[in-house]
């Protein structure tokens, strides 16, 4: 078990489960902590277990490492519109389907795609 300990007014650590012939070396560890600092993200087990491949592949660096946590992030997110607030913009017959359908549509025509 390997930890990373910083305490500068807030105190946290992060810690990844490893077997005894691997952890994050010193360099790891400050881009590590240099991107939890900066993202104000915590990473989850799977984005430890990640991290920890990197770094067994040699592969571990702060890009790399604020990329596993940003795209995590973005997988994470579900965003819940409540349907009183969707109803005032269809009709009661539409469906389900038919009222993602034009949402998609909306977006991808709003954002150029």
């Amino acid at each position: 078990m390997s930890e990373v300990d910083q305490t500068s007014g807030n105190a946290f650590s992060v810690t990844f489960l490893q077997s005894s012939d691997s952890h994050l070396n010193r360099d790891e560890q400050d881009a590590l902590l240099s991107v939890i600092k900066e993202d104000s993200k915590m990473p989850s087990l799977s984005q430890a277990q990640q991290i920890k491949r990197l770094s067994q592949e040699n592969a571990c660096t702060r890009e790399a490492i604020h990329a596993i946590l940003t795209v995590a992030g973005i997988k994470e997110r579900n965003v819940v519109i409540k349907q009183e607030v969707l109803m005032r913009y269809f009709p009661a017959n539409v469906t389900d389907e038919e009222v993602e359908m034009l949402i998609c549509k909306l977006l991808s025509e709003y954002y150029g795609r």
